[in-house]
């Protein structure tokens, strides 16, 4: 769990800070939005040994009440340098922006080098090409979080040596109630009337 690990808390005064992140958050906007990507090459992870697919979220819209539960598949296809390697160590840092008046993904949360494998008991070892699929439970956020858009970047590592291994980037809405999604209660500071987003599919 988070509160197990050293968290640094990311105050963003001006937002034009925001600006300063990778391409592809300065390229996201309510037109292109999508429910998740492979953010590999964002992060200089030129051959990624960590493929994520079938990444989702139960229920797709997050709401006051509902908490979350966020799946994501993962396939370790070593390098042939690597041959038949284990992994038996993952770390990941975790990045958490707001997407603030739909202009800025502003950061408000880093937390580095967490234990993927101490989180999903059925994830080490990563035996090679063994999709193995893990699940991420939520409790239901504070009642003084903002609605709106969210992203988590989450970059894995090889905890032995350290080296990046692949990286995900999910965005997930959050709104008073799943009716809601649409209006002035979940998405006025983020999006125009009647444009569309996609969210992280259910199951």
């Amino acid at each position: 769990m988070l509160s197990e690990h050293l968290i640094r808390i990311i105050l963003v005064i001006l937002p034009a800070l925001s600006v300063l992140g990778t391409k592809a958050e300065e390229s996201l906007n309510h037109k292109n939005l999508s429910s998740w990507h492979d953010c590999s090459e964002e992060v200089g992870i030129d051959n990624p040994v960590l493929i994520f697919t079938d990444v989702y979220s139960d229920p797709p819209v997050v709401t006051k009440d509902s908490g979350q539960t966020v799946y994501k598949t993962i396939t370790y296809n070593p390098s042939e340098d690597d041959g038949e390697k284990v992994l038996h160590e993952i770390k990941a840092d975790f990045t958490q922006y707001y997407r603030l008046m739909d202009k800025f993904w502003m950061p408000f949360l880093y937390a580095p080098n967490l234990n993927m494998c101490k989180e999903h008991d059925n994830l080490c070892p990563l035996k090679p090409n063994d999709p193995t699929k893990v699940a991420t439970d939520h409790p239901p956020l504070n009642k003084l979080t903002p609605y709106g858009l969210y992203r988590s970047k989450q970059v894995f590592k090889d905890a032995l040596t350290g080296n990046k291994i692949g990286c995900v980037d999910m965005q997930f809405l959050y709104c008073e109630t799943e009716q809601d999604e649409n209006s002035d209660k979940c998405s006025s500071l983020l999006f125009e009337a009647g444009e569309e987003i996609s969210y992280l599919r259910t199951g």
